[in-house]
């Protein structure tokens, strides 16, 4: 794979082709602290907001932060899931998360 991306870009040096290089503006920023802090959560995003969903030994707890709300967007309780769970994955489909 290096080879390729070399020999490519060799090959735009000797055509004077311009190679794009990307350079992001990564700082951290200090948002709303969460309601719950826990390990051995899940987070998913859906409609621009993130979920943090079940850990620490099995809770059902599934928290919301929106981005949008205030400077440094607002975390709020959602309904819990029907069990706990720990260490889990989740996803979005169809504009629902599943988590297992």
């Amino acid at each position: 794979m290096m080879k390729k991306i070399l020999g490519l870009m060799g090959i735009g040096i000797y055509l004077g082709v311009a190679i794009p290089s990307f350079a992001l503006d990564l700082e951290w920023k200090t948002k709303a602290p969460m309601l719950n802090g826990r390990y051995g959560l899940s987070a998913a995003t859906l409609n621009g907001k993130i979920y943090a969903i079940g850990g620490d030994g099995g809770l059902n707890v599934v928290e919301e932060f929106d981005p949008s709300i205030g400077p440094n967007g607002t975390w709020s309780t959602k309904a819990p899931m029907p069990t706990g769970r720990y260490f889990l994955a989740a996803a979005t489909l169809n504009g629902k998360i599943y988590a297992m």
